[in-house]
């Protein structure tokens, strides 16, 4: 957090605020192999009995980038006699690019049974993280009247770039075997490869405020892009054997590549005003324009192949249990 503050008596004021940007780019994960057995031998039975508790995990999660540092700046002008001159500058700080995710594969010859609740019997993942946001970036500044008799000020924001998401990469799962699932939320086989939403923009907004008999302004506003979103990799599922799951929103085999979103933006602005007072009221003019930016741009899905092989049969008994998932 970077907090800056000025009083300034018979003097003006000029305040600058630049806020902390959020850490180096979130680290890379590395790939993730998993092999139980082989075609020519198969290994023992997978048994799990708790909660949450998956036949087999395999997941590579690249490092989320870090969210820029608050940004807060304040003025105080008094004692001049003749005319105020206020200005100022805040930055905010950019958030980090998120990590990228390694590629996952499992090769598993044997037989799984999960007896609990959200208890998958194989997982495979390849997650890439999301980027950094920006954050608050704010300013006041005021002017008192005294004895002074005009006030000119201006101030100038410019908001910090929010980090992009990390992308998913390729996730490979060859599942030879019986798998069956007996809590709800337990899905036979779960294979996956998201990417990292981007990173949003904070808020900008800075006011320079003159308690004079005339007071004239400037404030420019420069918004962001929110950041774009990670892209996800191939996912490739095959499966021999019979998938059985009994529990409530329990899928048979779900595949999905799934990109990132893309972040939230802000906008940009041009405020020009005058005050004025003129027996005992308050005129005041004032010239106002708002840009909206776009959002970030989101990350792009890939291909997905299920391929349900051999002479096993998918059964699913719960509510909301398909028995084939795949999605791009």
């Amino acid at each position: 957090m970077n907090v800056t503050g000025l009083l300034a008596y018979g003097a003006s004021p000029i305040t600058v605020g630049v806020g902390g940007t959020g850490g180096d780019a979130g680290g890379t994960s590395g790939a993730v192999t998993v092999t139980r057995g082989s075609a020519e031998l198969s290994t023992g039975r997978l048994t799990t009995t708790g909660i949450g508790a998956h036949g087999i995990e395999a997941q590579s999660v690249g490092g989320g980038g870090g969210d820029a540092g608050m940004n807060f700046v304040g003025g105080v002008a008094g004692g001049i006699t003749d005319t105020i001159y206020a200005a100022s500058f805040l930055m905010g700080g950019s958030g980090g690019n998120s990590g990228s995710a390694g590629t996952v594969s499992v090769n598993n010859f044997s037989e799984i049974v999960t007896n609990r609740a959200e208890s998958n019997g194989v997982l495979a993942q390849s997650i890439g993280s999301g980027g950094g946001n920006g954050n608050y970036n704010m300013g006041v500044t005021l002017a008192l009247a005294g004895s002074a008799k005009d006030t000119i000020s201006g101030s100038l924001t410019i908001g910090g770039q929010p980090g992009d998401g990390g992308y998913a990469t390729t996730v490979y799962v060859n599942q030879v075997g019986n798998i069956e699932t007996f809590g709800d939320l337990s899905n036979g086989v779960v294979a996956q490869s998201i990417g990292g939403g981007g990173g949003n923009v904070g808020l900008d907004l800075n006011i320079t405020m003159g308690f004079t008999n005339v007071s004239k302004s400037l404030d420019v506003t420069l918004g962001k892009v929110g950041g774009t979103g990670g892209t996800s990799g191939t996912v490739t599922l095959f499966a021999d054997g019979t998938i059985h799951t009994r529990g409530k929103e329990s899928v048979g085999l779900l595949a999905q590549s799934i990109g990132g979103g893309g972040g939230t933006s802000s906008s940009t602005s041009v405020v020009a005003s005058q005050e004025s007072t003129a027996d005992g009221k308050l005129d005041k003019d004032e010239v106002r324009v708002s840009i909206g930016r776009q959002g970030g741009e989101g990350g792009s899905s890939n291909d997905v192949t299920v391929n349900a092989v051999g002479y096993g049969v998918i059964v699913t008994e719960g509510a909301r249990s398909h028995a084939i998932v795949a999605q791009s």
